[in-house]
């Protein structure tokens, strides 16, 4: 480390016959190590809804890496926002620290880690963490009915799409239950405000209110922001008085036909999933009909040996019926 120190330096050598050994040993002492120079341009700054740190350093120092670390002034906490090796091609480096609390109050310090192992302080810089508002990410929020139940419908401003400022929508509904939906789940095409929903299947009203936030997630636990309210009304209520089918009989005893297993559930964005087991290596097709509850009209589609499931994107009523067909190659 910095300082002054003595050293004792030790080497061997041979004759060119080898085979004559000689020792040596030089003393080397007063020697100063000199101690690292401080960093004047730390720079802490926010960045869409984070903080960005940058500095300078000379590209011929006795360091090894640097270490951004940020500490709450409120609970002392203190995490490593970010790790940087030493690089002699540029004097310039760059840390994004998106993990922070947003509104929290935080002191960061640039530490250098030393060719010895050794750490130094070589600069701080206090600066709070952007805040982040459910305006910040959303352009408008609006409760609407569904074929069952009430949507929440989120409009995304396109340009916050990619910060690492938030990791998806929360919405709360009328009982209290808090629906998630990731930010990586979400798809959409450049050049518009996407529109994204999260669906309430079992309001307790017809007329009742729905809370959109945004979450993150941080070194210090979860965020939600302030949550937007809108309200629906007329929503369709769950009918609890639903007649369900009777589970097929097999015309057959012959014990090596297996009877498929069927299953439905219904995801946030108001899509069923249909999915079923089935014994493998079986050389059968799949017939999965559906049909709007109580119907007598059926829509048929094949499906391959291979297949497990499916999405049914746009049910056309609230209360559908499916049934799946395994049919052999003989018929």
């Amino acid at each position: 480390g910095a300082g002054t120190h003595d050293y004792q330096f030790e080497w061997y050598s041979y004759t060119a016959a080898a085979d004559t050994l000689y020792y040596h040993v030089q003393d080397a002492g007063n020697q100063v190590f000199p101690n690292l120079n401080p960093v004047a341009d730390f720079v802490v700054s926010p960045v869409e809804f984070i903080h960005q740190a940058e500095w300078t350093y000379p590209t011929d120092a006795p360091v090894a890496s640097f270490e951004v670390r940020r500490t709450n002034v409120t609970t002392g906490e203190t995490f490593t926002v970010g790790s940087l090796g030493y690089q002699t091609g540029s004097d310039a480096y760059k840390v994004w620290d998106s993990l922070g609390f947003p509104g929290a109050n935080y002191s960061y310090e640039l530490v250098a880690v030393a060719l010895s192992g050794q750490e130094e302080i070589l600069a701080t810089d206090d600066e709070p963490y952007p805040t982040l508002a459910t305006t910040d990410i959303l352009a408008r929020f609006e409760a609407i009915e569904a074929t069952m139940g009430a949507f929440g419908n989120a409009e995304i401003i396109e340009a916050t799409l990619p910060y690492a400022a938030w990791d998806g929508l929360l919405m709360t509904t009328d009982e209290g239950e808090t629906l998630a939906l990731e930010k990586g789940t979400l798809a959409t095409t450049p050049g518009s405000n996407p529109i994204f929903s999260i669906l309430n299947p079992s309001p307790t009203a017809e007329y009742g209110p729905l809370q959109m936030a945004v979450y993150k997630h941080t070194d210090e636990g979860l965020f939600v922001s302030t949550a937007l309210t809108d309200h629906y009304h007329e929503a369709v209520l769950p009918n609890t008085e639903v007649t369900y089918p009777t589970k097929p009989t097999l015309l057959t005893n012959d014990a090596d036909i297996y009877v498929p297993t069927l299953s439905v559930s219904k995801d946030v964005r108001e899509h069923i999933f249909v999915s079923w087991e089935y014994l493998p290596n079986t050389e059968v097709t799949f017939q999965l009909s559906y049909s709007e509850a109580g119907a007598d009209s059926w829509t048929t589609i094949t499906l391959p040996n291979e297949q497990r499931a499916w999405v049914h994107e746009h049910p056309a009523a609230a209360m559908m019926e499916y049934k799946l067909v395994a049919e052999y190659a003989d018929g």
